[in-house]
């Protein structure tokens, strides 16, 4: 034990030295979250519609041809309008698990950037517009960002982006109704979240309906995450070798 610290009183002068020098560095990070092939295995959705409606079919699939360019993600819904109301609404919650991201593992994130490609493929009435958002999952919860309409015109495909979006950009959707004040946890403390996004419609009569969506993605701005400093790997080694040595 006495050799054991006559090695490290010498060096006490370097490791305070080390850790006033900083004791961590930082450094930002963006990650992408994108899909455009849209594999069926990468996708899950959930249709939702009110009593408006007596039904909503969906056929949601990949399409190898005719994306912007090549394969897109086609929604056609039927919906069959129940006379309970002067509109039904439908949503359909699109969620892709091909990549997540946990803030409480990976980092805060400070903002995100959306963008996607869409077109109406076509619609039985011809002025119909398409509602689509930007959309996320977390602890069994869909929170939905801010929303457009895309059409009337059938194949022209339009691309929406959306910036500097926070957690408080998305409000969770329960059922076809907003929680207001309830959003995402986007700190380092936030569960795992999955990806995705919405699409809706409301009609007061029945209906059938057929969007594409291509070049989807999400741009994570991270907060700085801890790293270890050169100081600290020094202070690391100093360690190790005070250990060799008392061994000795």
């Amino acid at each position: 034990m006495r050799s054991f610290y006559r090695f490290f009183t010498p060096l006490l002068p370097v490791m305070a030295f080390a850790a006033m020098a900083g004791s961590v560095s930082l450094s930002a990070a963006t990650v992408v979250i994108s899909d455009g092939t849209f594999t069926p295995a990468m996708w899950t959705d959930e249709v939702r519609f009110d009593v408006g409606l007596s039904s909503a079919s969906t056929v949601i699939g990949q399409q190898s041809s005719g994306g912007n360019p090549g394969s897109f993600r086609q929604t056609s819904y039927s919906l069959i309008h129940s006379g309970v109301q002067t509109y039904g609404t439908v949503y359909v919650l699109n969620a892709f698990h091909g990549q997540t991201y946990t803030p409480s593992l990976q980092g805060a994130i400070s903002s995100l950037a959306y963008s996607e490609d869409r077109t109406r493929l076509s619609a039985t009435w011809a002025p119909s517009l398409i509602g689509s958002a930007p959309g996320l999952w977390q602890n069994g919860k869909f929170y939905v960002g801010p929303g457009s309409t895309f059409g009337p015109a059938d194949n022209d495909w339009q691309t929406l982006s959306l910036t500097g979006l926070t957690a408080t950009d998305f409000v969770e959707l329960s059922g076809l109704g907003s929680v207001p004040g309830s959003h995402p946890d986007f700190s380092a403390s936030g569960s795992e979240l999955v990806f995705g996004y919405a699409r809706a419609n409301s009609t007061s009569f029945s209906a059938s309906i057929s969007q594409g969506i291509d070049n989807w993605s999400f741009t994570l701005d991270t907060s700085p995450v801890p790293e270890p400093s050169r100081s600290l790997l020094l202070l690391a080694g100093l360690s190790v070798c005070g250990m060799r040595r008392r061994r000795k």
